[in-house]
């Protein structure tokens, strides 16, 4: 989406989808402590909270600074070829019941990314 910004294309997103949009680094230090104290079990890793694909879109490119305008669409089962669940995000329940800290917000993993974004693309230039 950040991109899509960034050249000035045209930018859909569906707003009636939801998920937990999950920043790598955010899960593998959740997984990474539950891994150290020899936790076994199955647990959901995702940033906390969640959004829509459009939310996320709009979100992603205010942190990145950029201005576009992001045109709202709907998915609908009907007319794709993946069939997709209309939520999917998840919660931490297991994590919480251990006693582990619950990871970063989605919006705190958009923030991150988008500044480890920047920091490589200025190691580019």
């Amino acid at each position: 989406m950040i991109s899509l910004a960034e050249k000035g294309d045209p930018i859909r997103v569906v707003d009636n989808v939801f998920f937990s949009p999950t920043y790598a680094p955010h899960a593998a230090a959740t997984m990474r402590n539950v891994l150290d104290n020899e936790t076994s079990g199955l647990f959901h890793v995702t940033n906390a909270g969640m959004c829509s694909w459009y939310d996320l879109a709009v979100e992603a490119i205010a942190a990145a600074g950029l201005s576009a305008a992001v045109e709202r669409t709907k998915y609908s089962n009907d007319e794709n070829a993946i069939k997709r669940p209309l939520c999917s995000a998840l919660a931490h329940g297991e994590l919480q019941r251990r006693g582990y800290p619950s990871p970063p917000t989605w919006q705190t993993g958009v923030a991150e990314y988008v500044a480890e974004r920047r920091a490589r693309l200025a190691a580019h230039v």
